[in-house]
């Protein structure tokens, strides 16, 4: 019998298609799977069936930042949620996404890569032989959590699923000053990816409380579930990323009114005019050349400059003066950050920080409202970071309102180089004033009786104008 002689090159290339295509693997793109660089050991996952309960993890490699999300489809193909893979920061070229499971059932798992489209690369079935547990554990990522120095009684809540009609409020102690936020995955709708728009379902707000107590509150208008997570970065370190995990069941239909003021305090809104004009003729002369004076060595360490500030202030006001003309006085305004705008990952991360905001000396305006933020916190003053528009530039800005006797009171210390304001104008301003040069996302924070729109602002300032 004569012998069959198979080419090596020939063998490998079968063993290779085996690997990839047999029935016990996942169904792959091929061309998209080796164009981008990856290969069967860049999955946590190479088979095509996975089992598991409640909830799965899956993880990719690649050489190579990109984007990387995942869909998850019922047995009747539709589509239940999307989302995307997290970076972790502990792993170099490591994503990952902890998908979870409501219920028992079959479910599709297919995974897309977006470069300037998206490409699908990727498909799973799951039998999932139980949907999560109410009394599950939230979901920790555990080195993350670890090394930035958190313990699980940092987070208020120790079940997985939280149940709430309206309202969540996560208190929770930050005592590093570490950069944080959070993220909502709504599974009630089927959004487009990179879906940017607000979405109506949930907003957030935030307080403090002295210099390490939060209290984040998630307010929700639909009933349905969410998957919640926490996010922490160290910023010089250079660590961080998702730090917890929960699921919000959220049991009614909500209107979401006035929960600024159910947040902020119903009674400290409007501000009395008697007090501004007071304000006009407040002498801060002294502090402000006090200030100026601020020693070389302190300036870049927040704890040691918020000591010296507020060693000359008698009260909140003179506090919050010292912090407002050091940010005028000792951070430029970084005109090129503006204009390129196209910083990313952690060079973006960490410019728009308190620590690189200190370390560099140039910010823009998120720049200079965090570390105000920061430091009036260090001061026992609580003060708030507000989003919003410059209106006539139309660009987007941030700016401050402070808790001074007892009513918010708005400031904005970046120091522009097109402001055609005087630092007092901006300084406690009365915010009939303050209206005409910044407008905010949100209507309470114009801190009036009655919320402007744009134009009507714009048609006040005109009228205004022409009566002066």
């Amino acid at each position: 019998m004569k012998k069959i002689v198979i080419p090596i090159f020939l063998m490998i290339l079968i063993l290779s298609s085996y690997l990839v295509f047999s029935d016990t693997s996942p169904i792959i793109s091929q061309t998209v799977f080796d164009s981008y660089g990856f290969t069967p050991d860049s999955l946590s996952h190479r088979e095509k069936n996975i089992q598991c309960e409640g909830s799965l993890q899956l993880s990719i490699n690649t050489q190579k930042p990109m984007g990387l999300y995942y869909s998850v489809s019922n047995e009747k193909h539709t589509i239940l949620y999307r989302d995307n893979f997290e970076f972790n920061s502990q792993e170099k070229n490591k994503y990952w996404a902890l998908i979870q499971f409501p219920q028992k059932g079959i479910y599709s798992i297919t995974v897309l890569l977006l470069d300037q489209s998206y490409k699908t690369f990727l498909h799973y079935t799951v039998n999932c032989s139980q949907g999560f547990n109410d009394s599950d554990l939230p979901v920790y990522t555990t080195k993350v959590f670890q090394d930035l120095g958190f313990k699980t009684e940092v987070l208020p809540y120790k079940n997985l699923v939280v149940e709430t009609d309206r309202k969540v409020t996560f208190p929770f102690k930050n005592e590093q000053f570490l950069k944080y936020g959070v993220s909502v995955t709504d599974l009630s709708l089927k959004p487009e990816f990179l879906n940017y728009s607000p979405n109506p379902n949930y907003t957030f707000r935030e307080r403090y409380q002295g210099i390490s107590d939060y209290s984040l509150y998630a307010f929700f208008s639909k009933k349905g579930l969410y998957i919640f997570r926490f996010y922490a970065w160290d910023i010089i370190a250079k660590k961080g990323g998702c730090i917890a995990e929960y699921i919000i069941k959220v049991t009614g239909d909500n209107v979401l009114s006035d929960i600024d003021r159910e947040v902020y305090g119903e009674n400290t809104v409007i501000p009395e005019d008697s007090w501004y004009a007071a304000e006009k003729n407040y002498d801060y002369s002294k502090i402000d050349d006090y200030v100026k004076k601020t020693p070389l060595e302190i300036r870049t360490d927040i704890r040691q400059l918020a000591a010296y500030l507020q060693k000359i202030a008698t009260n909140d006001r003179e506090k919050a003066r010292t912090i407002y003309v050091w940010l005028q006085y000792f951070i430029r305004y970084d005109e090129e950050m503006r204009d390129t705008m196209d910083l990313t990952g952690e060079d973006w991360i960490f410019r728009t920080s308190f620590e690189g905001t200190l370390e560099l000396r140039y910010a823009v305006c998120n720049g200079y409202a965090t570390l105000f933020v920061l430091l009036a916190r260090l001061m026992n003053m609580e003060a708030v970071f507000i989003e919003g528009i410059k209106i006539f530039a139309g660009q987007p800005h941030a700016w401050n309102a402070i808790l001074v006797d007892n009513h918010w009171r708005l400031l904005d210390a970046t120091s522009s180089p097109e402001a055609h304001i005087t630092i007092e104008q901006l300084f406690l301003t009365d915010p009939k004033i303050f209206m005409f040069e910044n407008y905010p996302s949100e209507p309470f924070w114009q801190l009036q009786k009655t919320p402007h729109t744009m134009m009507e602002v714009i048609e006040l300032f005109m009228k205004k104008v022409n009566t002066e």
